[in-house]
């Protein structure tokens, strides 16, 4: 996305993000597969299993724990992986959104969420952050 490319110091620009929950294991090989033939990239696709009533997620292609979760990988059980959710997330323009989707829907049953990008802006002049020294 460009527009995160350019944004200028003290900016951060939020990408638009899609992403489907289905509440059963889909081959991921498949998903990708279907999203290749649609002609999106993908470089640009997650797919995670997430265990049902949990927040932890595996990466749905190496079946490792995905990176940034707290879960280690010798916490994973046989029991953990008989129930999973599918997620897949990824970063369509707002052009692209809906026929992903409808893509996305063609996998089966899914709650499908868009966000827009975001652009929030910070401090831009170090003297703007007021630090009182502490002593002890």
């Amino acid at each position: 996305m460009d527009e995160v490319k350019k944004a200028p110091d003290g900016v951060i620009v939020g990408r638009p993000t899609l992403m489907a929950i289905y509440d059963s294991k889909l081959d991921a090989k498949g998903v990708l597969d279907t999203l290749g033939r649609a002609g999106y990239p993908l470089e640009d696709v997650s797919v995670y299993y997430r265990p049902k009533g949990g927040d932890q997620v595996l990466d749905a292609i190496t079946g490792e724990v995905a990176a940034g979760q707290s879960l280690a990988q010798t916490e994973i059980t046989p029991k953990m992986l008989e129930n999973l959710d599918t997620i897949v997330l990824m970063h369509p323009d707002k052009d692209n959104a809906q026929s992903l989707q409808q893509t996305l829907k063609s996998l089966g049953n899914a709650d499908i969420k868009y966000e827009g990008g975001s652009v929030s802006e910070g401090h831009k002049d170090p003297e703007d952050l007021h630090h009182t020294p502490t002593t002890s």
